[in-house]
């Protein structure tokens, strides 16, 4: 039973909670007294300008109206208007006054969230007008379309006054919708662009999906607008709607159609950061892409908070640009060392002028630039032969620019110049030209690699400069040149200078003249290919390049191979350039005076008697090109036989040319001693064309098997790579036939032809045999004929091995050949193939496999010919030869199956056990591996101590040891 101390505590509860209610219904009468006349503090309150249009506007003005009451002189209240509201439009607040009743009512607080008029009076106020003006900055402003500022007056008897004041911002819009002439000025717009619908109060502005089977066009409703009671005009966000790209649509204002079609399109504006890590000395740069070519965009910097960044004089960092032809443009402001920024997150927002669609970059991280550094790349050894351009690299930390010197006063040569890295890949690479050095102006001695980085240059001099000289007069004296450069844009003469940051050496070595060779290449191989990358010369050697000094060259056709000469010089690469090319190179000089000459003349050699020798014009004729790789100090002279526009006599099968490259011992160039020239030849003979077709037969015919899969193969003296097809036709008016498989030359002069479908083509048509290059006949023509598709079978049984070889029982073939073993089907991988079989029967025939099999497989076995005759399998190879016996059309074939023989198959004995373990009963049943233990269902269960059936016992016990306890306590 509830003992007296708990009824007295509840009692002194009980009336505390009665005083308590009683205390505030007190309070609540006392605050509700200011006004007694029935009136509120504030009524009839009303709102100016509640169609805030910001179009072309930096200030706009509303004004809040009401009545004010007072009770007596003793009274007074508040009006607080909340106008948060007005940030949802980015509107800002400059200044609120009371313009109308300012005897009684004053601004005593304002913000960009609220105003608070004080009401004060020494009578009483009864409906006296208080107007109350704000004042606000809409530069920044944005359409919404609903807003309101709510208003709450103290000293109403019934509690606070309060009013809701609705208002609309219309904003900037690109593009307008009226009733009448729907789109004006087009009848589309950028998705994204603010769309302003002028109508009348409470229309409806329905936008359709456009669909021509309806009658009005109207598809399915994509979007809805309402004008509302506020206004006859809503500004709109294309960009958050539902309309797609691309697309068509139907825009109905109160039911009517009032624009159809509107097209929808997509502004494709983007920007991003050139890079979104940078130091403070770097420029902040960014791409912009669009589909407004020609267009003006403005481009200003952000903070991590969005805000647009300003300078020291409170200016918005902001620029803006024209996009190009493509609408494309690259957009930057100056590194923060020059600016009034610093470190910290950025992001450039770009805005697309005439629509207002904005983008911005992803969020980019200007960091504390370190000390600034330039080192040459590697050892800061460069070496180059003297003449050649010298490939200079500097490497730039924390910098982009640097200031670099080749060579010294002392040395009688030094060019002085000034680079910027404006690619931003923290480097320069500077092309030295060792051979106009000194003679040219300086922009022709060094330029930048990369066309995107800057060089300015400081000067050159030295005893050995001396630009009035022509360039080619004399060169840099092979030697070690000394370099040094500085961080920045330093002067010649300042401290700067000559404490230099890094050094390095220009090693240039005698250059040299050491040889050329012939080599061999199909007609119509793409030189331009070559050209554009002449590592392909070098990966052609030895296929469709081959070093040879005969060209097959048919004169009835004028056709024939193209000829590669390779001249193998180094120094020659400055003066190449120079010229613009080497062509122009050999043409420039080879008119100097016979002691200074430079030339590379292609004449024959066996001229006939009383004749006049052939030559070649490599500077005139289109024919002959010139492949440059001085990286390698080659030059590749590529002569096109078939193209030759001369010389005066036409070329002919049997003559002999020979190429000869020479420097007369008087040229700059020249770095023999004892008035020697330099000069180095290669010759090449033009032979008439052969191929010759294997014949198969005693008579010398080729027989062709009346089968699919067929081959053809011969020898040529054509160069290897040249396309060659073989057409085979009947030479049996009553069985006309006609087919042309193509086929390749190989390095050693082979071709096979690509298998040809003879399956149709009756066994003992006669056919005869051309091989053909380019449509026109060479060789002999060859007789052939049909035969019947040769015979063969095949025995194979099932069968277990230790998977490194497979039995064959038995193969017969009609003409010899080989066996292979398909894994799995006869379209599966060969996985072995037996040695060369006679032809007729072989039995128990073994075929050691490629790689042994580790698992159970089926295989099947395939007789194969040896259709080139070489006794070798050569099937897959990919010239068709060696292909399957056949019967029907289809490869013969025999399946098994072949299991590997494990150590479980064999007899090893086991060994006794050592240790005396029992052994099981028979009775006794032992589960599988993996089972669950066998349990009696109907025998006992041992449970172990943390099964559930304890936890459940434990739980039961110990609620009923705490309900003991507790009626233990309460007794």
């Amino acid at each position: 039973m509830t003992g007296t101390n708990d009824k007295v505590r509840s009692l002194f509860l009980s009336a505390l909670m009665v005083m308590s209610v009683v205390a505030m219904g007190t309070a609540f009468t006392a605050g509700a007294v200011a006004d007694t006349s029935g009136n509120a503090t504030a009524e009839n309150v009303d709102l100016s300008n509640t169609d805030l249009d910001i179009t072309g506007a930096d200030e706009q003005t509303q004004t809040i109206s009401f009545d004010a009451y007072l009770e007596d002189g003793d009274d007074t209240e508040t009006v607080t208007i909340d106008t948060s509201g007005a940030e949802n439009a980015d509107l800002t607040l400059n200044d609120a006054e009371v313009v109308t009743g300012t005897g009684i009512a004053s601004v005593s607080e304002e913000d960009d969230d609220e105003v608070v008029v004080e009401l004060d009076s020494s009578g009483s106020v009864s409906g006296t007008t208080v107007e109350v003006e704000l004042d606000w900055d809409v530069t920044d402003a944005s359409s919404a379309t609903r807003a309101t500022h709510d208003l709450e007056a103290t000293g109403d008897q019934d509690g606070p006054y309060t009013a809701e004041l609705a208002y609309r911002v219309l904003g900037d819009s690109s593009v307008t919708v009226d009733t009448t002439d729907g789109v004006v000025g087009g009848d589309s717009f950028f998705r994204g662009e603010s769309v302003r619908f002028e109508a009348t109060t409470d229309d409806s502005i329905v936008i359709y999906d456009r669909d021509t089977d309806e009658s009005d066009n109207r598809g399915a409703e994509v979007d809805t607008l309402n004008t509302g009671s506020l206004s006859s005009a809503i500004v709109w966000d294309s960009g958050s709607s539902n309309l797609d790209t691309g697309e068509s649509y139907v825009i109905a204002i109160d039911g009517t159609n009032v624009q159809d079609p509107l097209r929808v399109k997509d502004l494709g504006l983007g920007a991003e950061a050139d890079s979104e890590s940078i130091t403070t000395e770097d420029e902040i740069a960014a791409s912009v892409n669009s589909s407004a070519p020609g267009d003006t965009i403005d481009y200003r910097l952000l903070d991590d908070d969005g805000d647009v960044v300003t300078d020291d004089d409170d200016n918005d960092i902001e620029d803006s640009t024209t996009l190009d032809g493509t609408g494309d443009a690259d957009i930057e402001f100056p590194a923060a060392t020059n600016s009034d920024y610093g470190t910290g997150n950025y992001s450039i927002e770009v805005e697309h002028v005439a629509t207002g669609i904005t983008t911005e970059t992803d969020s980019i991280e200007i960091t504390e630039a370190g000390d600034g550094d330039v080192s040459f790349a590697g050892n800061g050894v460069f070496t180059e032969e003297a003449g050649d351009i010298a490939n200079v690299t500097v490497e730039m930390t924390n910098t982009d620019e640097a200031t670099v010197t080749i060579g010294t006063e002392e040395q009688g040569y030094y060019i002085v110049y000034q680079v910027t890295d404006e690619s931003g890949d923290g480097q320069v690479s500077l092309e030295f030209n060792s051979y106009t050095a000194g003679r040219a102006s300086q922009e022709n001695v060094v330029d930048v690699a990369n066309g995107d980085d800057e060089i300015d240059f400081v000067t050159q001099g030295g005893d050995f400069t001396d630009t009035t000289e022509a360039v080619g007069s004399d060169t840099l004296d092979p030697t070690e040149y000394e370099m040094n450069a500085t961080v920045g844009h330093v002067e010649m003469g300042t401290d700067a200078y000559a404490d230099s940051d890094a050094l390095g050496t220009l090693s240039l070595q005698p250059r040299s003249t050491d040889g050329m060779q012939s080599w061999v290449t199909p007609k119509g191989t793409d030189l331009d290919d070559l050209s554009d990358d002449v590592g392909n010369i070098y990966d052609e050697i030895g296929s469709s390049i081959t070093e040879s000094g005969e060209a097959a060259y048919d004169d009835e056709d004028d056709d024939g191979d193209t000829v590669l000469l390779q001249l193998e010089a180094g120094g020659l690469e400055g003066a190449v350039d120079n010229a613009g090319g080497f062509e122009t190179f050999i043409g420039n000089n080879q008119g100097n005076a016979d002691d200074e000459a430079i030339d590379l003349t292609i004449e024959q050699t066996n001229e006939d008697a009383n004749r006049s020798p052939k030559e070649l014009d490599l500077v005139n004729d289109d024919a002959i090109s010139v492949i440059e790789d001085p990286e390698n100090n080659s030059y590749f002279v590529a002569v096109e036989t078939s193209n030759l526009d001369q010389p005066a006599r036409d070329l002919a099968e049997g003559d002999n040319f020979e190429a000869t490259f020479t420097i007369e011992q008087d040229n700059v160039l020249n770095t023999l001693d004892d008035d020697e020239s330099e000069e180095v030849s290669s010759e090449f003979t033009l032979v008439e064309p052969s191929t010759d077709l294997v014949t198969n037969t005693e008579d010398d015919l080729i027989l062709i098997e009346s089968a699919s899969g067929q081959t053809i193969s011969g020898q040529t003296n054509y160069a290897p790579g040249t396309d060659l097809t073989v057409r085979v036709q009947s030479s049996d008016n009553a069985s006309p036939f006609q087919t042309r498989p193509e086929a390749t030359v190989q390095t050693d002069g082979t071709f096979t032809t690509e298998g040809a479908d003879f399956s149709d083509v009756s066994p003992g048509t006669n056919l005869t045999l051309q091989t053909r290059r380019g449509g026109s006949p060479v060789g002999d023509e060859y007789d052939g004929r049909i035969g019947e598709v040769p015979t063969a079978s095949v025995s194979i049984s099932n069968q277990t091995t230790d998977g490194s070889t497979v039995t064959v029982d038995s193969v017969t073939t009609e003409n010899g050949g080989f066996v292979a073993i398909h894994l799995n089907n006869a379209s599966g991988e060969v996985i072995g193939n037996s040695e060369y079989l006679d032809s007729g029967t072989q039995q128990d025939v073994e075929i050691s496999l490629d790689s042994a099999l580790d698992e159970n497989a089926t295989v099947v076995a395939m007789p194969h010919q040896d259709t080139n005759d070489n006794e070798e399998y050569d099937f897959g190879d990919g010239d068709g030869a060696d292909g399957p016996y056949t019967e029907n059309g289809s490869a013969v074939t025999d399946s098994a199956t072949v299991t590997i023989q494990t150590t479980e198959d064999t007899d090893t004995p086991t060994p006794e056990p050592e240790t005396d373990t029992p052994t099981p009963d028979e009775d006794t049943p032992t589960p599988d591996e993996g089972d669950d233990t066998a349990t009696d269902d109907g025998g006992d269960e041992t449970t172990t101590g943390d099964g559930a059936g304890f936890g459940a016992v434990v739980a039961l016990v110990g609620l009923l040891a705490a309900a003991l306890l507790a009626t233990r306590r309460n007794n």
